[in-house]
């Protein structure tokens, strides 16, 4: 360990592949005699066995290690498997930092939980619960993110139950009670609950108007509030800005792409060409998970041209869809169409790497809020520069539309920003719910379709206008605690703190900024991931070198084959190219790790905690809240996944009884 210790000091630039054999030098010199002679049960392989022993020790306590150690740490495996003489190809040692620390907290977490006792030491839970059918059961599943003490959360999962009673809001009401119950929870705790459809929200007939009713009755109400699924938000804004002849038009190009009988006929076009990594693997579009269509589109712009050749060998595609004088006939040898078609991945793209986000577990209700808000303002700002810019001649395949077509690709793309920023202002103007008919009556309008937005003072005026104003300046303290977003909170005990904190702020500004560098740097890291995610959704199913070599071996094909094959390739990287550039001026647009609340109070003792008792409320009923259900969505997946491999009836209700939710 010395001795690898000393190969492994910084100034000592070493290879993993030298240390290994420096190493194994040493053992060699130690044992004097011939390592690699030897069997696992001699004096050489119970040192190297020791060794691979100690590492895993390591990993049982490397929660408590920073990045840069646990990069050290990948580096030792990679030379422990070399020393082994593992094929590098046989193990993967290149994981992520960060994702080597997740998996090192899920090892060293303990997974029994007493739950009841948990209810009993939180300060405030939330509710967390969704419904699916699966083959042929319908499942209820339900969840809770608890918050602490000292401002932290947990997400746990309460119970997944196959339900045979009636699936309306009073039977999923009465199933929720019967799991708390046997809890024995106190209902005052609970501040609020995330559904994964509006429906669910209606106040009279819903499960949330139910719910509140139920702990009112019961325990009294401590601003209990129910959110709608931001995710699941989202998604509906996207599907509703298809809604016109426009959307329609790419919906049935793009229903016709992906079906079974295009599909099959395409694998036998690339088969028949040679196109060995250019198959699409395309799933067909979905009517209920709009933002898939990213990756179909994704995967159509890759492979455009042998698309393009492909399709003119299918006349049957070409017939126009609808009138001629939209966008021209919807196939991708149409200039225009194709056009239109490339802007609409521009912006759905946006929305999707939020959505993807949206994703992830123990996201903070008003960081997720403000990110949302920050895609919104993208959608203006795209908008903005369509009308008053040359924004849309400068973007690919334009250059060849004719001053006609220019016309009716800015229509075209006023007209899709319009719809998606006036459908995700209806969704999120008020943080916790979609707009509803007396929402709509507060704001002097009469329908949704007349909730429209150009800009973010327009959208602040708007929320002005409605209910759940608390909420709203509350994310603002959380996210920004300035002095303007104090002054709009009617708090005064709130407002008394702001001015102690102040003094609390700029006596420590110095750690202040430190952790703020710091975030910056995480928040370029996790950005460089996110974009290396977004580019492994689209890759192909072998490499372009590997194709480059079988182009130039393949003595069979034409010159001209060969050449349009590799130009193929150089498409593909100028696309790839393009997407990662769009990904990456998004990204710096709305940043995920900023200063909050939160992230002070983590600095102060418990001390100066108590001297903000309000404000460290705030946070902790923040903190409470789950913007998402996508904890309880993936638990039905797992129950899909154990379906399909034919697990234990044992097995599965394990699964499904009280547990962790960390587990899943």
């Amino acid at each position: 360990m010395k001795h690898i210790k000393e190969l492994l000091r910084p100034e000592n630039k070493y290879s993993a592949e030298y240390i290994a054999q420096e190493t194994n030098k040493e053992i060699h010199k130690r044992l004097g005699k011939n390592v690699d002679s030897y069997s696992t049960t001699n004096d050489a392989g119970n040192e190297r066995g020791s060794f691979i022993t100690m590492m895993a020790a390591l990993m049982m306590g490397a929660c408590g290690l920073t990045n840069n150690q646990i990069d050290s740490m990948s580096k030792l495996i990679s030379i422990i498997l070399l020393m082994s003489n593992v094929p590098q190809k046989v193990v993967n040692t290149a994981l992520s930092s960060s994702t080597m620390q997740r998996r090192f907290v899920l090892i060293s977490k303990k997974t029994g939980y007493d739950l009841q006792l948990i209810f009993k030491q939180c300060d405030y839970y939330t509710l967390m619960a969704d419904s699916a059918m699966n083959s042929g059961v319908e499942y209820f599943s339900l969840f809770v993110r608890f918050v602490f003490s000292d401002g932290s959360f947990v997400d746990k999962r309460i119970k997944i139950e196959n339900y045979d009673g009636k699936t309306d809001a009073a039977g999923w009401l009465g199933w929720i009670m019967k799991m708390l119950e046997l809890m024995d929870v106190d209902l005052i705790k609970c501040i609020g609950a995330c559904f994964d459809g509006s429906y669910v929200l209606i106040r009279n007939g819903g499960l949330s108007g139910k719910l509140l009713a139920k702990i009112k009755e019961r325990d009294g109400l401590n601003g209990f509030d129910s959110n709608y699924c931001f995710s699941h938000r989202t998604n509906k804004a996207t599907e509703k800005c298809f809604e016109s002849q426009w959307g329609l038009a790419i919906e049935s190009f793009l229903d016709g792409l992906t079906v079974q009988t295009t599909r099959t006929a395409w694998d036998q076009f690339c088969a028949k060409n040679h196109i060995k990594g250019a198959v699409l693997k395309l799933v067909q579009r979905s009517e209920t998970r709009w933002l898939q269509t990213v990756l179909i589109l994704d995967n159509m712009f890759e492979n455009l041209p042998s698309l393009q050749e492909f399709y003119s060998e299918r006349e049957q595609c070409q017939k126009p869809f609808g009138p001629r004088n939209i966008m021209g006939e919807c196939n991708v040898n149409c200039k225009l169409f194709v056009a239109c078609m490339f802007f609409t991945q521009i912006v759905l793209s946006k929305v999707k790497i939020i959505n993807d986000w949206l994703q992830t577990a123990n996201l903070l209700y008003p960081v997720a809020y403000q990110r949302v808000k920050d895609l919104i303002l993208n959608i203006f700002e795209l908008r903005h520069k369509v009308v008053l810019t040359d924004y849309l001649e400068k973007i690919k395949y334009t250059e060849d539309l004719d001053d006609n077509e220019k016309f009716i690709l800015k229509k075209y793309s006023i007209h899709l920003l319009v719809k998606l920023s006036d459908a995700m202002i209806l969704r999120f103007a008020i943080p916790s719910r979609k707009m509803t008919k007396e929402d709509l009556f507060d704001a002097g309008l009469l329908k949704e379709n007349q909730v429209k937005g150009t800009n973010m003072a327009n959208f602040g005026k708007l929320q002005r206008k409605l209910k759940g104003k608390e909420l709203v300046v509350n994310i603002k303290i959380y996210n920004n605690f300035d002095a303007k977003s104090f002054e709009e909170s009617d708090d005064q005990e709130l407002k008394a703190e702001f001015t102690k904190f102040q003094d609390w702020y700029c006596a420590n500004i110095e750690k202040v900024e430190e952790i703020a560098n710091r975030l910056e740097r995480e928040e370029r890291a996790d950005a460089t991931e996110a974009i290396r995610t977004l580019v492994k959704q689209v890759r192909l199913t072998s490499t372009d070198q590997t194709e480059a070599t079988d182009i130039a071996e393949d003595c069979s094909s034409s010159e001209i084959d060969k050449e349009k094959r590799a130009n193929a390739i150089q498409h593909r990287k100028q696309i790839r190219a393009l997407f990662k550039k769009e990904a990456e001026d998004f990204l710096k647009s709305c940043p995920v790790k900023k200063l909050t609340l939160n992230t002070l109070f983590v600095l102060m003792t418990q001390e100066e905690k108590n001297q903000f008792s309000c404000l460290f409320n705030l946070v902790k009923k923040m903190n409470a809240k789950s913007p998402t259900t996508c904890p309880v969505e993936r638990s039905f997946n797992k129950i899909g996944q154990y379906d399909r491999a034919n697990m234990s009836v044992e097995k599965k209700v394990a699964y499904m009884d009280v547990g962790d939710a960390l587990k899943n």
